[in-house]
């Protein structure tokens, strides 16, 4: 019987250990660069309405989920190992970044204070994984059962579905644990504005419907620029008052590290 020997992947030495781009980058095909360039822009526009909409669930301006998402992506291209993975913000961190940042006694009325909050706990969090990955932990992820990976998903859902209740209705949102949030929404239904409504309920029947009828179609992106159309057209803001993110900044924020306290650093850390 004939026998094969397959080659075994080369392990990354030096340098591209660290940054794989080096060892991939240099025997690159050219030929891949349009189709790449394709999935670029195919990536660009799932990904665009749901980093906006992450900036939200988290407290932040719309702005924020673009930054994130380009140098999310812009980092992985030099750090990460493998071209299947898909990497940017995501509805869970959003969430926790707001409850975190909430709990530290920060409001998000004070939209520069509540920024900053969020900003060191995220690079808390980059050194925490940093120090976790080159201790090779990743191991730990085992321990985790289906039963606490499938309640802590329903909680969030439930958790990010009440967040935006009160977007669906034009209505305040309301302080306090989820429950709180939740009657405060139902209390204000009567005063409720029924174009924000009526927005918001025909965006997630296209969310749901047009995947549905074409996988092709970006519903993400068609809700999102449908949105933006229908709002100027009808000028929602000022005729109906429905809520909208208005002008975005132009360019990038200058580099700055965040003004918080070491104690709300070491708050994050851990109690």
């Amino acid at each position: 019987m004939a026998t094969q020997t397959l080659d075994q992947p080369k392990t990354p030495r030096g340098l591209s250990r660290f940054l794989p781009i080096l060892a991939w980058l240099p025997t690159y095909d050219r030929a891949w660069l349009v189709t790449d360039i394709l999935a670029g822009l195919t990536l660009w526009g799932l990904l665009m309405p749901e980093g906006m909409a992450y900036a939200g669930i988290a407290g932040l301006p719309a702005e924020a989920g673009l930054y994130t998402l380009v140098a999310s992506l812009l980092v992985y291209a030099l750090f990460g190992s493998s071209r299947h993975l898909s990497v940017g913000p995501t509805s869970a961190t959003a969430a926790l970044i707001a409850s975190t940042v909430i709990t530290l006694g920060v409001s998000p009325d004070d939209m520069g204070t509540y920024q900053a909050h969020a900003i060191a706990l995220v690079l808390v969090i980059a050194v925490i994984f940093l120090a976790a990955g080159l201790a090779k932990l990743g191991w730990v992820t085992q321990f985790l059962s289906k039963p606490v990976m499938d309640g802590f998903v329903m909680g969030l859902a439930i958790f990010v579905a009440v967040g935006q209740l009160n977007k669906l209705f034009g209505v305040e949102k309301g302080n306090g644990n989820v429950f709180e949030k939740f009657f405060t929404v139902i209390r204000q239904l009567p005063e409720a504005n029924w174009a924000a409504f009526a927005i918001g309920a025909l965006s997630l029947a296209l969310l749901f419907l047009l995947p549905r009828w074409n996988k092709k179609i970006p519903a993400g992106l068609v809700v999102l620029f449908g949105s933006i159309a229908i709002s100027t057209v009808f000028n929602l803001n000022a005729a109906h008052g429905v809520e909208v993110a208005g002008v975005l900044p132009q360019g990038l924020p200058a580099l700055s590290l965040p003004q918080v306290s070491w104690g709300a650093v070491a708050a994050m850390v851990g109690p």
